[in-house]
């Protein structure tokens, strides 16, 4: 009879530890859905998107052109390209054009086609870092970006010159973020 006893103690504690650990599971799900707890739902999510780029004249204003035309839904974007003084030290001989040239006529002409338009800002930094790598450069533009700005960025986006994402792209990153995904990457592809 003990052992009955013990067995059916055993029993009922293994029960109400599963019916705790069940209830914590429902009430997290519930917490983790409810709108107020997600924190682009409620409000418009601020995207930053840095661009570094280097030598390229040739592929940036079709980037920008692609950028400006992507779908915004509750998504205020900031697009920063950053450029770096190795191009200037570098190309100026060389070319006429530099990458920085192409960006300030193309957010300028931007600009002055789409005054109302506040969903997305272009701007565009430099570097001073003569090596002109790729982390320097990004690392640069979120510093920059971080105190210049005081409304705050939900989500930070990096992408190469030449990529052009989906036009729903930014739309599918922010539901990620809206489930406490902390990061995601996004698979390219090429046509």
């Amino acid at each position: 009879i003990m052992e009955l006893i013990i067995s059916i103690s055993f029993l009922i504690i293994i029960t109400l530890k599963n019916i705790t650990a069940i209830k914590g599971i429902i009430l997290s799900r519930k917490f983790l859905r409810s709108k107020s707890n997600k924190p682009g739902s409620l409000n418009t999510s601020r995207i930053l998107i840095v661009i570094p780029v280097l030598r390229e004249v040739n592929v940036i204003e079709n980037t920008l052109n692609h950028f400006s035309k992507l779908k915004l839904k509750n998504i205020q974007l900031s697009i920063v390209l950053v450029g770096t003084v190795r191009e200037i030290i570098e190309d100026k001989k060389n070319s006429e054009l530099l990458t920085r040239d192409v960006i300030l006529l193309w957010v300028e002409k931007y600009k002055e086609n789409n005054a109302n338009n506040t969903e997305i800002t272009y701007e565009y930094m430099e570097s001073n870092d003569p090596q002109g790598d790729r982390a320097s450069q990004i690392t640069f533009a979120v510093e920059k970006f971080k105190i210049k700005e005081t409304k705050g960025i939900d989500i930070i986006g990096i992408y190469d010159a030449d990529s052009l994402p989906q036009n729903t792209t930014l739309e599918e990153v922010r539901a990620y973020f809206d489930a406490w995904v902390v990061c995601c990457q996004q698979p390219v592809h090429f046509n």
